[in-house]
């Protein structure tokens, strides 16, 4: 728009906020509470301790963990333990899509510990050459 500030001023003064929708602002002011900030604050230290509980239990079997404070853990488990994974009902993401990683890293997400102890003992059974149980 072309005009001078006046005009400028008085067509800002009623321009319709078209970038943001209805939904999203109720979203935003939701999201901006106090009660919001507790919850994540609750979230992100439980999913912190989770992360503490699956790198020190992938530490344990000695894989090589670079630890993060995302809610994922890249672990080195070797080649073709992400395939034997899923063949027992657990899946985890490729890492070699990551700069300087290859097909023996995984991408682990952090999950509630019922969860992750699924993911370590079918690791275990994958260390253990232990058919899979699925489709059995």
């Amino acid at each position: 728009m072309l005009g001078n500030e006046r005009a400028i001023a008085g067509l800002t003064a009623r321009q319709v906020p078209w970038s943001v929708s209805t939904p999203a602002i109720a979203a935003a002011i939701a999201c901006t509470t106090g009660e919001a900030a507790a919850e994540a604050r609750r979230r992100a230290e439980r999913i912190e301790q989770w992360r503490t509980g699956l790198v020190a239990a992938l530490q344990h079997r000695r894989y090589e963990v670079v630890d993060s404070r995302t809610s994922f853990v890249l672990a080195r488990l070797g080649c073709g333990t992400r395939e034997a994974l899923r063949a027992h009902g657990v899946a985890v993401r490729r890492a070699d899509t990551f700069p300087g990683l290859d097909g023996a890293w995984a991408r682990i997400a952090v999950r509630p510990p019922d969860t992750m102890a699924d993911l370590l003992r079918a690791l275990d059974d994958v260390r253990a050459g232990q058919p899979s149980a699925i489709g059995a």
